[in-house]
């Protein structure tokens, strides 16, 4: 008799741990992916990819602990997270607890590079024709591969040159607002000469998703003679 039952017992965990197993099988393969970075940027739209085997993107539900998420179509969404530090996603199907749950960091946008007329990033000499065409000083982010734009708050602008009668030094400097030139910073800079020197700093950027203004780097030019 005891035999018997201990045979029965064996049989019972048999067939319980392969009822298991086969639940487990049928369970469906879920996972999150960052479509660019593997990281997710502040203020902006991050697209992701969410891929759930055997399941329709009907049949399962992504949600967000911070921020916005906004399904773009068949599995792919966009993340908007308004602050630094990390963001979970979970998935759930129609019945249960979250089948998966995901955490990503989240970090700010890298700083702007200042760059004059969106051409010249870096101090340098510089024609004077080609220097007065320019515009004004735009806020470039190099290699990010996100549609976000960084505004221009301010700069300051100081012209250092000499009088051409007594060679006696002068500097004048205006504070401009926004990107473009406003009319007292083009007045000044029509004002250059070969050998003159500008300087653009005290620079102030901000970007999606920041709290308070960029400090960035400053751009010195000297003008030069036409080539």
């Amino acid at each position: 008799m005891t035999k018997q039952i201990i045979l029965a017992f064996l049989g019972y965990c048999i067939l319980l741990g392969s009822l298991v197993a086969q639940n487990t099988d049928t369970q469906p393969a879920i996972s999150i992916q960052l479509s660019k970075m593997d990281v997710v940027y502040v203020g902006i739209d991050n697209p992701i990819q969410v891929f759930a085997e055997g399941l329709s993107s009907a049949e399962y539900r992504v949600q967000t602990d911070k921020g916005s998420l906004v399904s773009t179509g068949m599995g792919k969404y966009n993340l908007k997270v308004p602050v630094v530090g990390e963001v979970t996603l979970s998935v759930y199907t129609k019945t249960g607890p979250a089948k998966l749950k995901q955490k990503f960091r989240v970090k700010q946008i890298p700083d702007p590079i200042p760059s004059l007329g969106a051409r010249y990033s870096k101090s340098d000499t510089i024609e004077m024709d080609k220097f007065k065409a320019q515009m004004g000083i735009a806020l470039v982010l190099e290699n990010f591969d996100f549609d976000a734009k960084c505004d221009m708050v301010e700069y300051k602008i100081t012209h250092i040159g000499s009088n051409g009668l007594d060679g006696k030094m002068f500097s004048h400097t205006v504070l401009n607002n926004g990107a473009r030139f406003s009319t007292e910073a083009s007045e000044l800079i029509s004002k250059g000469a070969p050998g003159d020197i500008y300087i653009f700093n005290e620079i102030k950027g901000r970007c999606p998703g920041d709290v308070k203004d960029r400090e960035l780097n400053a751009l010195v030019f000297f003008i030069g003679e036409k080539k």
